[in-house]
């Protein structure tokens, strides 16, 4: 990894001082005290400038990107395009997606009251972009390597949790990338193995 990167996004990271590794906040913030918000958001921060790699890999993919004049919500939320990536450039967290953004100069807005933003990103960037937003083919199944990688990193990021947190936060996960409804509970299932596998691999 170039210094030239690293830099990047440590020069993102110090503009945006709430943005972590989680997105935008803290997991659950609402439920914190300030010093606890604070703690587990210089902690995330500090989780995403220690992994420049996917930023890197985020950015080349979103130079490629088309832009609108404005915001656009309808190409989804950041959390839902990075699932769109992630077939062609791996695992990225929801910050590191973001950072990424910012630092292709790409307009950065915050979702009210979530982790999650929206850019001036074409609809038109990526075929799969509306599917899995599921705006325009809400009854079409989602491409298959998208949601097989959906249900990895969801797995992932909800690893450290108790069962209970989890499970409410698999929900909030598959609402912020704007799945369809149309085969959820298969989805919730699939994570549900894939995080029993990891556990017992950990």
């Amino acid at each position: 990894m170039t210094t030239d990167t690293t830099t990047a996004l440590q020069a993102v990271a110090a503009a945006h001082p709430d943005l972590t590794a989680f997105g935008f906040g803290a997991w659950d913030e609402r439920r914190l005290t300030p010093a606890d918000r604070a703690a587990r958001i210089a902690q995330g921060q500090a989780d995403l400038i220690a992994d420049p790699d996917p930023f890197n890999r985020a950015r080349i993919w979103l130079a490629a990107q088309k832009r609108t004049k404005h915001i656009n919500p309808d190409a989804g939320s950041s959390y839902g395009l990075k699932h769109t990536a992630e077939p062609d450039i791996g695992y990225t967290t929801n910050g590191s997606f973001i950072a990424a953004a910012i630092a292709e100069g790409f307009t950065v807005k915050r979702i009210p009251g979530s982790p999650n933003a929206w850019f001036n990103i074409s609809t038109r960037t990526s075929p799969q972009v509306l599917l899995v937003a599921g705006r325009e083919t809400p009854t079409m199944a989602p491409n298959p390597a998208a949601t097989a990688a959906l249900v990895q990193h969801v797995a992932q990021d909800t690893l450290p949790m108790s069962n209970r947190t989890a499970w409410a936060a698999m929900g909030a996960m598959l609402a912020e990338a704007e799945m369809p409804k149309l085969g959820m509970g298969e989805i919730q299932r699939a994570i549900w193995t894939e995080r029993k596998r990891l556990r017992r691999c950990s």
